[in-house]
C-alpha cells in the first residue's frame, strides 16, 4: 500500500482531496498483554506517517479513546441478527480456524463495530478493499434501519470506493486467499519494513505455475494474474503492458521484487526514524495515545 513516485496511493490520495478520519483501531478477536497491544497501536501510527499521512490534514486516533464508537456499536448491535451476521463470508473463514466451536463473540460482532466506526464520523465514502463489500452491504443496511426505526433521517447512507487496479491484494502463497498479515507465514506477504533481499526472496518463492509465458486470467491462472495485478498496482502499468513485455514468469517476480523494492525504500527509512525520534514520541504520547 505505497507508492514513492509522484503517483499516490490510493487512500493517501484520498486524504489530499477529502476531509479524513483515520483511526487506530485495537485488538478485538485475541487477548493480547497490554504493553504489547500498546507497541503495536504506536508502530501502526508510525507506519501511516511513514506512508504519507499528514497530520496537518488528517485527524489520526486510537480507536478506544472515543468510547462513543462502542456505545453506538452497541445500539447498532441491537439493530442486528445474529444470523445475518453469521452469513457473513468472512466470519465463516475464520471462524473455522477455532476449534470446538470457540469462536469469540469480538469476531462475530466486528462487523457491527466497523459500521460504528463509519457512521460515528457520518462519513458519506469508505475507501476498502473489494473484499470488504459484504460489510459495505452491511454498513448500508444499518444506516437505512437506524434512521427508519428512529424516524430520522441522521445516518447518511456511505458509499463505497474500490480502485479497479489492487482493489483486492492476493496472498503470495496462496492467491486464492487476500493478502494479510494474520496469515502464519511471513512469506505470504510483502511488509513495508522488508529489505530488498527480503522482498526478492518472498517475490521468487512466490507461488506460480507450470507455463513459462504470461498470461492474465484470474480464473486460471491466478497464481500469475495476481504478481501482475501486484506489479500494476506498484508502478501504475497496465496488465497488456505487463503481458506483451516478453517476461517470463522469473523475470517478472524479479522485476516485480525491483518495483516494491523502490517503493518502500523511502517508507521504511521514514518508518525507522520516527522510531529513533523522540520528538515523535513525545507527539504521538499527547495525541493518539
Amino acid at each position: 500500500m505505497s507508492k514513492t513516485r509522484v503517483r499516490l496511493p490510493p487512500w493517501i490520495e484520498h486524504f489530499v482531496y477529502h476531509e479524513t478520519v483515520v483511526d487506530v483501531c485495537y485488538e478485538v478477536i485475541y487477548i493480547v498483554v497490554a504493553s504489547q497491544l500498546r507497541e503495536n497501536i504506536r508502530r501502526m501510527a508510525a507506519s501511516l506517517l511513514a506512508c504519507g499521512v499528514d497530520l496537518k490534514r488528517t485527524l489520526l486516533f486510537r480507536q478506544s479513546s472515543v468510547p462513543q464508537i462502542a456505545q453506538l456499536s452497541w445500539i447498532l448491535g441491537s439493530l442486528q441478527t445474529v444470523a445475518q451476521l453469521q452469513r457473513l463470508t468472512q466470519f465463516k473463514e475464520k471462524a473455522i480456524k477455532f476449534s470446538q466451536g470457540n469462536v469469540p463473540l469480538g469476531l462475530l460482532t466486528y462487523p457491527v463495530l466497523q459500521s460504528a466506526d463509519v457512521l460515528m464520523f457520518k462519513a458519506t465514502h469508505v475507501p476498502v478493499g473489494a473484499d470488504q463489500a459484504q460489510h459495505m452491504n452491511l454498513l448500508v443496511d444499518l444506516a437505512n434501519h437506524f434512521n427508519s426505526h428512529f424516524k430520522i433521517s441522521y445516518f447518511p447512507p456511505p458509499k463505497q470506493v474500490i480502485r479497479q487496479v489492487s482493489s483486492r491484494v492476493r496472498s503470495l502463497r496462496n492467491p486464492l486467499k487476500k493478502m494479510s498479515k494474520s496469515e502464519a507465514s511471513a512469506k505470504s506477504r510483502l511488509e513495508i519494513n522488508d529489505s530488498a533481499e527480503e522482498i526478492e526472496e518472498k517475490c521468487r518463492k512466490a507461488v506460480s505455475d507450470t507455463d513459462s509465458q504470461l498470461s492474465y486470467d484470474l480464473q486460471e491462472r491466478p497464481a500469475i494474474s495476481n504478481l501482475i495485478d501486484l506489479y500494476c498496482a506498484v508502478t501504475g502499468s497496465q496488465i497488456s503492458q505487463v503481458v506483451e513485455s516478453g517476461w517470463d514468469q522469473f523475470e517478472l517476480k524479479m522485476q516485480l521484487s525491483r518495483a516494491v523494492a523502490e517503493k518502500f525504500l523511502p517508507i521504511r527509512e521514514k518508518l525507522l526514524m520516527l522510531e529513533r525520534d523522540n520528538k515523535w514520541m513525545k507527539f504521538y504520547s499527547k495525541t493518539v495515545n
